[in-house]
């Protein structure tokens, strides 16, 4: 910034340093205005950040992780900051933060998740769809595990 304001103090049109710096020629009036844009305040209560927190202190994190860590931290705070804040600018960030956020957190947390009944289940359902045939070891009662026939013999 400090530098699209001495370019544009010697002469250099707000126009040409758009292009310079592959931003928007309003961006760059703005920028030599002064203008910026109102900043989200950290409210005095952070859920999002607390859970993260707490899942986080859980975990054993190497240091590749502890980036990761303090990146989805700071997706925490601001997800915090835009349910406290009125701006309609901050409830069109909230979508995007929290992917990103469920994306880090899977990342650290979610690392391989054992297969539930509902996963056994529906891996039955698609290999049916598929034409496989499917044992289900229960009989009548609750299937087992998906077992797979041998269906060239």
């Amino acid at each position: 910034m400090a530098e699209i304001r001495a370019r544009h103090g010697e002469g250099v049109s707000c126009a040409e340093l758009a292009t310079t710096f592959q931003v928007s020629r309003r961006q760059v009036e703005r920028i030599v205005a002064g203008d910026q844009r109102r900043v989200v305040e950290a409210p005095a209560e952070s859920p999002v950040l607390e859970a993260v927190e707490q899942l986080l202190g859980g975990l054993d994190l190497d240091s590749a992780d502890m980036v990761l860590a303090e990146t989805a931290r700071t997706i925490a705070g601001k997800l915090d900051g835009c349910a406290a804040s009125d701006s309609a600018a901050a409830a069109a960030a909230v979508p995007g933060l929290s992917r990103e956020l469920a994306a880090l957190l899977g990342q650290l947390a979610g690392r391989v998740r054992e297969p539930d009944r509902i996963d056994e289940l529906r891996a039955r359902h698609i290999l049916r769809k598929a034409g496989y045939p499917v044992d289900e070891d229960g009989g009548n009662g609750p299937p087992g595990p998906v077992v797979w026939r041998n269906v060239s013999s």
